[in-house]
């Protein structure tokens, strides 16, 4: 018997959507995972997750805002561009995916995708 792909959760949604807004305003030619765990850092799932973890969910946002202005190059010109999601962004949505698959979830939400960023 074959199942149908888990949902999004709503706020995993917009999550997603607020990435790639991210990277869409600051011209960025790529979504990064850096534009998506700072997204993430809206989800007050998250950012319980982080503290919980002992991290501090105001100086994470900050330091990944720092890191893609100063470290992701903005596109020449004044033509807006649709960001591209990268290799490491569609493997975490993929892995994501995949274990609410085999553990027979019927959704997908912010702690599955945070749960499946790779560790620095």
């Amino acid at each position: 018997m074959s199942r149908s792909a888990p949902a999004l959760t709503p706020s995993l949604q917009k999550c997603l959507q607020q990435a790639f807004l991210l990277a869409s305003t600051s011209r960025h030619e790529y979504l990064t995972l850096e534009h998506l765990l700072l997204a993430l850092q809206d989800d007050p799932f998250v950012r319980k997750a982080v503290e919980a973890c002992g991290g501090r969910p105001s100086s994470l946002k900050a330091e990944l805002e720092a890191f893609l202005k100063d470290h992701v190059e903005t596109l020449p010109g004044t033509e807006q561009a649709e960001p591209s999601p990268t290799l490491g962004f569609n493997r975490v949505i993929e892995r994501a995916i995949l274990h609410a698959l085999s553990s027979e979830a019927p959704t997908v939400d912010s702690g599955a995708i945070l749960a499946s960023l790779p560790a620095p």
